[in-house]
C-alpha cells in the first residue's frame, strides 16, 4: 500500500484575499458580509486577519460550512473561495472580481 504523505496546506492568504475581494464588490461591511452568509462578524474577521501583518497569532482557517454558506449565498463556487476558480462564476461576477483583485481595493 501506498503512502499518502501529507495533505497540501490552504493558502489561507489568498482565501482571505478573494473573501475581502467578493465583500468589495457586495459593497458591504466585513459585518455585514458575514451576517449576510450566517457568520459570525468575529470569525469573518479572524479569517481575514491573514491578510493584516502583525495578526499572524488572531487568525483562523475558513471552516468549509462557512465557505460553503459564502459560495450559496453569493453565487461563486468553492473552488473560487479556496482556490481562485473563476471558471465557474457568472460573467459579470468574474468581471467585478477580477477588477477588485487587479486593483487591489479591499
Amino acid at each position: 500500500m501506498k503512502s499518502r504523505g501529507t495533505l497540501p496546506q490552504i493558502d489561507m492568504h489568498g482565501v482571505a484575499f478573494r473573501l475581502e475581494a467578493l465583500r468589495s464588490t457586495t459593497g458591504l461591511t466585513k459585518d455585514a458580509f458575514a451576517k449576510s452568509a450566517g457568520i459570525d462578524p468575529s470569525s469573518y474577521t479572524k479569517v481575514t486577519n491573514y491578510l493584516e501583518p502583525g495578526k499572524e497569532d488572531r487568525t483562523k482557517i475558513l471552516k468549509s460550512e462557512h465557505a460553503f454558506a459564502i459560495s450559496e449565498r453569493w453565487g461563486v463556487t468553492m473552488d473560487f473561495i479556496y482556490r481562485g476558480d473563476l471558471s465557474k462564476i457568472s460573467d459579470a461576477l468574474r468581471t467585478k472580481i477580477i477588477a477588485t483583485l487587479n486593483s487591489g481595493d479591499r
